[in-house]
């Protein structure tokens, strides 16, 4: 098994995730949980295993030309009138 390392940043989102799933699973579900705490682990066990297997974002090679035209210079920029 590939382990994750990773920050408290990382640690929090994944708590922030594993919450939301849980509050929109219940709001979906009208049966009561019996055992919360294991369903709650469950919960954040699916999301770890998700974000581990979500793939690498894709590097991307940098463009040899500017996406964006330069800035206009201020003085052939156009005035605004009052």
């Amino acid at each position: 098994m590939r382990r994750l390392t990773g920050s408290v940043w990382d640690a929090e989102d994944l708590a922030q995730e594993a919450l939301a799933r849980a509050f929109t699973r219940a709001a979906q579900t009208h049966q009561p949980v019996e055992r919360p705490m294991a369903w709650l682990v469950r919960i954040a066990t699916n999301a770890y295993l998700d974000q581990v297997r979500r793939p690498a974002p894709l590097l991307v090679e940098r463009q040899s030309k500017p996406l964006l035209p330069p800035p206009i210079p201020p003085r052939y920029a156009m005035r605004s009138r009052r």
